[in-house]
C-alpha cells in the first residue's frame, strides 16, 4: 500500500492544479467553506464523540464516527466545487499574478482538505480499514506531519480560548461581504 504521507502529497498537488485551472476568487470561497467546516466540527465533533462513549470508543463506533468526519469533510469539498460556487467578487487578476495566486489557494485547499482527512483517520488510529492505512506502518516523516495538520494546528486556542478556525472564518466572511 502506498504510504499516507504520499496520498497527502498527491491529493495536495491535485487541488493545487485545480487551484491554478480556476482561479484565486473562486479558490477563495473553497477555503472559506473549508476552514468553516473544520471550525463547525471542532464545535461539534467533541459534543458528538461524548454522546457516542466518552473518551473510549469502541472499534466499531470509532469507525463510524471517523466515517461521518469523512464524509462531512468530502462532502463539504464537493459542495464547495460543485456547480455555483461561493466565489469571492472582483476581478480576478491576470497574467502570471493571478496564475501563482491560484497555485497558491489551490495549495492552501489541498492542505486543508487533505490534511482533514488524514487527521481524523490518524485520530482514530486509521480504523477504516478498507482505506488501506495503519498507524504501524507509519513512516518518520509521516509521524513528524501529523502536528501539522490543519484541525491539530489552526484548532489551537489562540486568543481568548478560542481557535484559529474561528478568527478565519470571521476574517474570510468579512472579505466576502467587503469584496
Amino acid at each position: 500500500m502506498v504510504p499516507v504521507e504520499v496520498v497527502f502529497g498527491i491529493m495536495v498537488l491535485i487541488f493545487t492544479l485545480i487551484g491554478f485551472a480556476r482561479g484565486f476568487l473562486k479558490e477563495l470561497g473553497v477555503t472559506a467553506m473549508a476552514i468553516w467546516t473544520l471550525f463547525v466540527l471542532s464545535l461539534l465533533g467533541p459534543l458528538v464523540e461524548r454522546m457516542l462513549g466518552g473518551g473510549e470508543l469502541s472499534a466499531s463506533r470509532a469507525q463510524w464516527l471517523c466515517a461521518g468526519y469523512l464524509l462531512i469533510i468530502v462532502g463539504g469539498a464537493l459542495i464547495s466545487y460543485h456547480g455555483e460556487t461561493l466565489a469571492f467578487g472582483g476581478v480576478p487578476p491576470r497574467g502570471m499574478t493571478g496564475a501563482v495566486l491560484g497555485t497558491m489557494m489551490g495549495l492552501v485547499n489541498g492542505y486543508l482538505i487533505a490534511g482533514s482527512l488524514w487527521y481524523y483517520m490518524a485520530r482514530f488510529n486509521y480504523p477504516i480499514r478498507a482505506l488501506g492505512f495503519t498507524a504501524e506502518g507509519l513512516s518518520p516523516a509521516a509521524m513528524a506531519i501529523q502536528p501539522y495538520l490543519p484541525p491539530a494546528l489552526l484548532g489551537q486556542p489562540v486568543l481568548l480560548g478560542q481557535s484559529l478556525l474561528l478568527y478565519l472564518s470571521i476574517l474570510l466572511i468579512v472579505a466576502r461581504v467587503i469584496r
